[in-house]
């Protein structure tokens, strides 16, 4: 019984390790799949904002300040309730 409690811990560790090389941060997609994405999701108002972040994952806040800033716009009927898709796939969430 006392040596079961360890390999539980270190195979519960060692699951976690490998989820998160597969989703989040650990796991940033291709530059063209996140970019082919983007440009379904986004119109791009402005071309600097464009350059800069065009086929990168965008921090939360900086998406959110540019939709606010009139920089980018949410493609489709819904506009900006795509926000939630685009969020779960292309937005970095903020770094504690």
């Amino acid at each position: 019984m006392c040596l079961s409690y360890p390999i539980y811990v270190l195979s519960a560790i060692g699951i976690l390790f490998k989820q998160s090389q597969d989703y989040g941060e650990a796991s940033q997609g291709s530059t063209d799949a996140i970019k082919k994405q983007q440009e379904q999701l986004l119109e791009f108002s402005d071309k600097a904002f464009k350059t800069e972040w065009l086929g990168k994952k965008i921090p939360i806040e900086t998406a959110i300040e540019a939709y606010q800033d009139g920089k980018i716009n949410f493609k489709g009927p819904n506009g900006i309730m795509n926000f939630t898709l685009f969020s779960t796939k292309f937005v970095k969430p903020k770094s504690q």
